[in-house]
């Protein structure tokens, strides 16, 4: 047998495969160029501007994986636990051949890339069945028509990519139990499948689902050989020992260092009212967010098919793997709901990793049931009104995601002043070690990704704010400069006089000031 079911391919299958990859290649010029060298901005920009500020200080602290540090002083010397910084570190590296000032686009590409692989290896797994070209778009097109899911893909966050990695890990697993029964496929799934939950722990229930699934075949089938069994065992403890031991060791930083930056703790549901309130929020705000209507209607389609084919046609026992998998998932798709369930109130992103990659797959199995029709002009005919459908109606709504004004969501958004800000201060000689308390500004790393400057952020009314507790606090952390945006510079003024005399002012653009303390305040 040939080491892979690649190389056994024709030319003219290689060639499909070549093309559908420029496909989503192109697809992602299309979705995500116009907005490469953006800083953080849109909805959650404040949970970009975190991750972003990861990248940025590996890079300006000797690349010290075990160290991951924000620009944000909240914590001893900005040193977080956060969820395995891969993409973060990778972009540091990357930015010391290309440049500090590379690492923001890189860092845009690297989730890019991921979803273009993501994508791609969907079209692999129903194109191994079908051999039809159109049909095997059908799940990336499905993808690529989420909201949600191609708007974090062209950002910072990790939850895009452990998705697109717990999805070609999936393949793996699901070639070794249908294609060529070749154990490292299962080694190669697993692998794949762990670093996916280290990105993001959300996405562990593909990991457990396979190890529970294999674990099964071992104990009540009594499959694999002798070899395989050891081999599963030391993979089964290699993996869980790894999230187990990161697990426990960003706890330790956030103790040590005093930081609560990222969530680390349960988010339950509370009560029959909470529930209603969630599901609500889901129901009127997200939904639309998660899926385009053709890619909801796609998705229901596609349910309906599986329902229709396994029930109708008896194939409980040719396709028990699949549903016992599937089982396994909406069991731990549900756990997590009940457990992270308030964070669905405002946290679009939550939805990425445990959820769209159950959701593409779904898609994926029924195009290979309509690529293995026979009715073959009907199914070509149909299926390119629906990938030309998604990928129009995809790139239509994340046009939309990234103009303002969008919905209500755009009047939340707290960017505009700060756009420039990095240069703006190093055109008046600022110095870049210099450390920054903005005022007003309720993220923790947001201002200072744009200032590109260590500090702290400090969300408070700017009116009624003590003036000696903005001294106190400036001389705690060692801040040398007062930053606030124009509009908050208004308010703040008249009623603290006095501390404005104490200041001499360092800049004051139409969008915001910069003050700084006079030296005989600055010893006091």
């Amino acid at each position: 047998m040939s080491s892979t079911l690649y190389s056994s391919w024709s030319a003219a299958g290689r060639f499909q495969l070549l093309c559908a990859l420029v496909l989503f290649v192109s697809m992602a010029a299309v979705l995500y160029q116009p907005y490469l060298l953006w800083l953080p901005r849109g909805i959650h920009e404040w949970a970009q501007a975190d991750r972003l500020a990861i990248a940025l200080s590996f890079y300006d602290y000797g690349f010290d994986f075990w160290h991951p540090r924000t620009f944000s002083l909240e914590s001893t010397d900005g040193i977080t636990g956060v969820e395995f910084p891969l993409v973060s570190y990778v972009a540091a590296l990357l930015g010391g051949v290309f440049g500090r000032t590379a690492i923001s686009p890189i860092f845009r590409l690297l989730t890019i890339s991921s979803t273009v692989m993501g994508c791609w290896y969907l079209f692999r797994c129903v194109f191994d069945y079908t051999r039809q070209f159109i049909v095997a778009l059908l799940p990336g097109a499905f993808l690529l028509a989420s909201p949600t899911f191609v708007y974090y893909s062209g950002n910072y966050l990790a939850d895009p990519v452990s998705a697109s990695l717990a999805i070609i890990g999936l393949y793996y697993v699901q070639r070794f139990y249908y294609q060529e029964r070749e154990f490292r496929d299962i080694l190669m799934g697993l692998g794949l499948l762990s670093v996916a939950t280290l990105l993001k722990l959300s996405a562990g229930l593909y990991l457990i689902g396979v190890l529970l699934l294999l674990w099964l075949a071992v104990i009540v089938q009594k499959q694999f050989t002798r070899r395989e069994r050891l081999m599963l065992l030391v993979a089964s403890i290699l993996s869980s020992g790894a999230l187990v031991g990161y697990t426990l060791y960003s706890r330790y930083l956030n103790n040590a260092y005093h930081s609560v930056l990222f969530l680390a703790v349960p988010r339950p549901i509370i009560g029959s009212g909470n529930r209603s309130y969630i599901w609500s929020r889901i129901r009127e705000v997200w939904w639309p967010e998660y899926l385009s209507w053709l890619a909801a209607d796609v998705l229901k389609a596609a349910v309906l098919t599986l329902l229709w084919y396994v029930v109708s046609r008896s194939r409980w026992r040719q396709h028990r793997i699949a549903l016992v998998f599937l089982a396994l998932l909406l069991v731990g798709g549900r756990a997590f709901y009940e457990l992270m369930g308030q964070q669905f109130i405002d946290h679009d992103y939550y939805a990425i990793a445990p959820y769209a990659p159950l959701a593409a797959l779904l898609v994926a199995s029924a195009a290979i049931l309509l690529g293995q029709r026979p009715e073959r002009c009907l199914v070509i005919g149909l299926s390119t009104v629906v990938v030309a459908g998604l990928l129009i109606v995809g790139a239509g709504r994340n046009r939309q995601r990234m103009r303002e004004p969008y919905g209500d969501f755009s009047n939340y958004y707290m960017y505009h002043w700060m756009v420039d800000g990095a240069k703006v201060l190093a055109n008046a000689q600022v110095p870049a070690s210099a450390q920054v308390l903005v005022l007003g500004e309720p993220a923790s790393n947001l201002a200072l990704v744009y200032l590109d400057r260590r500090g702290i952020t400090w969300q408070t009314d700017v009116v009624t704010v003590p003036e000696n507790e903005i001294v106190d606090r400036m001389k705690t952390h060692q801040l040398s400069y007062l930053v606030m945006s124009e509009a908050h510079w208004q308010q703040f003024k008249p009623s603290h006089s006095e501390l404005v005399q104490r200041t001499s002012t360092t800049m004051h653009t139409p969008n915001f000031i910069m003050l700084q303390l006079l030296d005989k305040e600055q010893g006091k």
